[in-house]
């Protein structure tokens, strides 16, 4: 295993591993927070909830839902990556993914994203290839899919899998492959993140019911390739 594996069995986040912060505040309306990130009972807890945002947030057009991101400090390039993990139970996302923004574009790596729909069921996984045009994602080469499980994430944990190589990018559900993909440009290295958001668009708005949600995951194992050396 490499350096992009903790077991998250102490009491604080380790500053040589991970951030709880990013030069970005989150996707609208919710904002990131590093008051919503603790380890406690073996896990790293990623936590949605009712919050009004500082100020400066609110004018830029912020809401009140409160989320956070943990993010790799050093990028990775090719690898196995897996995480136990239990989605929250709430419209707001529970994702893994893998990101860097570089001059012109940002590539992207969503290894899932997780959200309770309207049947209070949270079972659609989605895996998400991206790479970004940048100043302002004028345009995105994006690469969808997803798949429907047999049960609810939220219920239980489980370990999810990601096989990043130079050829191919491949998804596993509990020792499962649920998707393959050629890898046509996903070709330099990234940061590891955890993270929630309210997305919209995408799950809607978390009742104040489900608040606070908490994500939660029980460790996180890498492998590192050997092409990437």
């Amino acid at each position: 295993m490499d350096s992009h594996s903790d077991e998250f069995n102490g009491t604080a986040l380790d500053g040589s591993k991970w951030s709880p912060t990013d030069s970005w505040n989150g996707m609208k309306p919710s904002f990131f927070s590093s008051e919503n990130v603790a380890l406690s009972e073996g896990c790293l807890n990623i936590t949605c909830e009712l919050r009004d945002p500082p100020p400066r947030l609110a004018n830029a057009g912020y809401g009140r839902w409160s989320t956070a991101i943990v993010k790799s400090i050093q990028p990775v390039l090719y690898g196995y990556f897996e995480a136990r993990a239990k989605a929250m139970r709430s419209a707001a996302l529970s994702s893994f993914w893998f990101y860097k923004k570089y001059e012109h574009e940002q590539e992207e790596i969503d290894v899932f994203e997780l959200c309770k729909d309207r049947r209070d069921v949270v079972n659609k996984y989605r895996m998400t290839l991206h790479v970004y045009q940048l100043p302002g994602f004028t345009s995105d080469q994006i690469s969808e899919a997803s798949w429907i499980a047999p049960f609810d994430f939220a219920d239980d944990f489980h370990v999810f899998g990601l096989n990043w190589t130079s050829k191919q990018i491949e998804f596993f559900v509990d020792g499962s492959l649920v998707r393959r993909t050629e890898n046509r440009l996903w070709h330099r290295p990234m940061h590891m993140v955890f993270d929630s958001e309210v997305h919209e668009k995408g799950c809607g708005i978390p009742e104040d019911a489900t608040m606070p949600s908490t994500y939660k995951i029980d460790y996180v194992r890498s492998w590192r390739s050997r092409a990437a050396e």
